[in-house]
């Protein structure tokens, strides 16, 4: 014959009293949850509603700063180039403008278009600011986020080297280098030294860093605006093909001064 077994569960007198003094307080606790959240139901509501209106109010606020912005300034080149860039980084997403956005397909970085740009930018300090208006976001740090250091090493040199050339093209006539009769010339522009036939066709494109030749004759500009080398242009055939002119601007000597 199977015994009973005493004590066990719920049979437990010790398990019965502790049970029942729990089941009060368990009670009372939901109760008080279930009145607070009854009783202030409308002001949490309420609270919601304002922080939420003074979030979409503050984000309507942005793009209405940033649709002016664009109204009034769209049309400078630096601020069509901080959209452009956007769009050459971010592909595959909107630009968030409201009724400015648009869309873009997904399909990684545009590096072609940045260097395009990086070449023709005479100020990226212009088109940093402009990006950061209208995007909240830094042009040099999604630049560095979205590039290898390969890609991003040439966009910077291609930065580097249209400032460079701002600089060499915004040289005032009496600045101008001005070498002697018989000097060796070198290209100093980073595009490369445009050297003319006297009629005034391209003759030759030589790269920065590269001698040009000899110079045989410095013109001055009656105008005062530029200067002119005639050249004995290096390993070339000048009796049959004649000189080369070279504007002074672009060129420097062996010494490497101006």
């Amino acid at each position: 014959m199977k015994k009973d077994t005493p004590n066990k569960g719920l049979g437990n007198p010790a398990a019965i009293a502790v049970a029942s003094a729990v089941a009060p307080s368990v009670k009372v606790a939901t109760e008080k949850t279930t009145t607070f959240f009854v009783n202030n139901a409308k002001n949490m509501f309420l609270i919601g509603a304002v922080g939420f209106s003074g979030y979409k109010g503050y984000q309507y606020y942005k793009n209405w700063k940033v649709k002016k912005y664009l109204i009034a300034n769209g049309h400078r080149s630096y601020v069509r180039a901080a959209l452009i860039m956007y769009r050459s980084i971010h592909k595959g997403w909107e630009i968030p403008l409201g009724w400015f956005s648009f869309g873009i397909s997904n399909d990684g970085t545009d590096e072609e278009t940045l260097n395009y740009l990086a070449k023709q930018i005479t100020n990226i300090k212009d088109v940093s600011i402009a990006y950061n208006k209208i995007f909240n976001s830094s042009l040099h740090l999604d630049v560095q986020n979205d590039l290898n250091s390969t890609e991003l090493l040439k966009f910077y040199n291609l930065l580097e080297e249209k400032a460079e050339q701002k600089i060499i093209d915004n040289i005032d006539y009496e600045n101008l280098p001005r070498y002697v009769v018989g000097e060796n010339i070198w290209s100093n522009h980073p595009n490369g030294a445009i050297v003319l036939n006297k009629d005034g066709s391209l003759r030759d494109k030589t790269e920065k860093g590269k001698k040009i030749g000899v110079v045989l004759e410095v013109i001055e500009d009656p105008s005062k605006i530029n200067l002119v080398y005639r050249v004995d242009v290096n390993w070339s055939i000048d009796f049959l093909y004649g000189n080369g002119y070279v504007n002074a601007k672009q060129v420097i000597n062996q010494n490497n001064t101006i």
